[in-house]
């Protein structure tokens, strides 16, 4: 009897090898017309292994920033090519967390988690249908990926008017969780919009609650701690401090110059370590529009600077003190850089829930 040759059966380890290397693009494609391939997406360790994978593959990490406009993503090569994703930017807030992201507006409790690489937007439920009566006066969402048990599960904390009562907090448990869980909350505080990171299945938050500190979120245990941060930290200017990922670490930098020398704080052993940032005199520069900061997918960190004629990427590697210089084409539209992200391609779906057209975000 003859081998079939028309259709050859590879072994599922195989396939597993070779899918989980491709681009999400071709992913995407393949599981338009398989069966086989759809159900290997979906897997959560698939998902975790491709995203991983995207870390090093050539092509698989880009830069997203968002202006009043819309989002732009920038390519990681010499060209700094960008292209424009959404045309309605209609988020105040943006949260990153392992090829996700999670947007919000004030006021508005039903966030959106966000996967720019399989364009897919999914609406999660709104907290009122679930029995809720209570009144907040601000939503605030934070995303967060438990590697261990690989699941993404979104916080969320509400803050009452004038301190009437402390903060309530519930959890979403993306593909698993049909409506919101509310849970202990052990600690009162509010969470700084855009200053919070998730690091190896912790959401690190600057709380203005509590003064001088980070309020630390463990995703699997759905626990909180205090971190305080060091003595001498200047909580004049706490709205200039940015929380990043520094090879698997909690960072904190100061984002408000781009010339001279910055400390960087380093969270080892529960031990805050500085490390000084140089600023070399091809980095400095005497006027900018706006200035982000964010962490590369590889540990390096990342400052975009923006002027009235031209952007850039300046790239620091804290191992070898070294810096790295990209200039970017030209952004259409006005005004300056909000956010800044390194996000690397993921092929994230939750076919449990409401998933939008990408023109509906």
């Amino acid at each position: 009897m003859k081998p079939n040759t028309r259709n050859p059966i590879f072994p599922e380890e195989i396939i597993f090898e070779i899918f989980s290397w491709l681009p999400v693009k071709s992913l995407v494609q393949f599981r338009c017309v398989s069966k086989k391939i759809y159900s290997l997406m979906l897997e959560s360790e698939f998902v975790d292994i491709h995203h991983r994978r995207s870390m090093i593959r050539d092509g698989g990490t880009k830069f997203l920033l968002r202006k009043i406009e819309g989002f732009y993503t920038i390519e990681r090569n010499e060209d700094g090519k960008n292209y424009k994703w959404n045309p309605n930017n209609r988020y105040d807030y943006v949260m990153y967390a392992n090829g996700l992201f999670c947007m919000w507006k004030d006021n508005v409790e039903t966030p959106r988690i966000w996967n720019p690489s399989t364009r897919e937007v999914i609406r999660l439920p709104n907290l009122r249908r679930c029995g809720s009566t209570i009144d907040p006066l601000m939503y605030n969402y934070s995303l967060g990926y438990e590697p261990e048990e690989k699941k993404y599960k979104v916080l969320m904390t509400q803050e009452f008017k004038r301190g009437s009562r402390p903060t309530k907090n519930w959890v979403f448990t993306l593909s698993i969780d049909e409506e919101w869980r509310e849970i202990e909350s052990t600690v009162d505080f509010i969470p700084s919009f855009n200053r919070r990171v998730c690091v190896n299945g912790v959401i690190y938050m600057l709380d203005y609650k509590i003064n001088k500190a980070i309020v630390a979120f463990d995703v699997k245990g759905e626990k909180f701690r205090i971190i305080k941060l060091w003595k001498n930290f200047g909580s004049n200017n706490f709205g200039d401090y940015n929380l990043i990922e520094v090879k698997g670490k909690l960072g904190v930098v100061n984002n408000s110059k781009l010339f001279g020398e910055e400390n960087l704080w380093i969270l080892r052993n529960s031990r805050w370590r500085r490390h000084i940032i140089r600023f070399t005199q091809e980095v400095e520069l005497g006027y900018y529009t706006s200035k982000e900061i964010c962490n590369s997918c590889d540990g390096e960190i990342v400052f975009i600077v923006s002027e009235s004629y031209f952007s850039a990427l300046y790239i620091y590697d804290i191992r070898k003190n070294s810096w790295k210089y990209l200039k970017i084409q030209q952004l259409p539209g006005k005004g300056c850089i909000y956010n800044v992200f390194c996000f690397a391609e993921s092929v994230f779906s939750s076919p449990s829930l409401r998933i939008l057209r990408h023109l509906d975000l």
